[in-house]
């Protein structure tokens, strides 16, 4: 499973994400509630611009890791991108309260550069 997401970082990198999303979903097959791979399938389901199945994988690695910043930052993306500004800005909310010091500050960047599927970052919304 390890191998697959660090191979799907690589596919989405080259903006292969369709190849991405095959390599995870074999992968989540033999590993279903992986966090890894389950938040590298939401990402790639955002670039293809799936977002009510991203939003539906990451109610699903919710229910596995409920304290994880990471996938409040990536919900409030979706929000925003579904233009929910309301469920956006709750979702970056609690995203900051799981993580009040920033210590994923630097990974969060690393989602808008690899995962950006549009031109202006949540922090500059």
């Amino acid at each position: 499973a390890v191998v697959s997401t660090q191979s799907t970082g690589v596919l989405n990198t080259m903006k292969k994400h369709k190849e991405a999303l095959k390599v995870l979903s074999r992968a989540l097959e033999q590993h279903p509630k992986h966090p890894l791979c389950k938040f590298h399938k939401a990402s790639t389901l955002l670039c293809l611009e799936r977002c009510d199945s991203a939003l539906s994988e990451l109610d699903e690695l919710e229910a596995i890791t409920p304290t994880e910043s990471l996938i409040y930052f990536l919900k409030a993306k979706i929000h925003r991108k579904m233009g929910n500004s309301h469920l956006a800005m709750m979702h970056f909310s609690w995203a900051m309260d799981l993580d009040p010091q920033g210590s994923n500050n630097h990974i969060k960047e690393a989602i808008d550069k690899h995962y950006q599927s549009d031109d202006i970052s949540l922090e500059n919304s």
